[in-house]
């Protein structure tokens, strides 16, 4: 996993079910509507506490659009295997 800036804003790509997904600060906030009044008192870092009370990643990323990211992400498959 690892981040891109993208036009100011911050993409974090990552291989959820060997497909590549792209996730935004903006998709996480709409999942999680933290978009709204009751939201703003929560504070940063709502997220990283979601996800220690058991929220499996996969359940707060959406796939994005995928084609902004030129990097490649590497499947189970294309990845080395150190010689034993």
């Amino acid at each position: 996993n690892h981040h891109i800036p993208v036009n100011d804003v911050t993409r974090l790509q990552a291989l959820v079910d060997k497909k590549k997904v792209v996730v935004t600060e903006a998709t996480i906030r709409d999942i999680l509507h933290l978009d709204d009044a009751e939201a703003q008192e929560v504070g940063e870092g709502v997220a990283y506490e979601m996800h220690d009370e058991g929220v499996p990643t996969a359940g707060i990323v959406a796939e994005g659009d995928v084609s902004a990211v030129e990097d490649v992400v590497p499947t189970t498959d294309e990845e080395p295997s150190i010689p034993s």
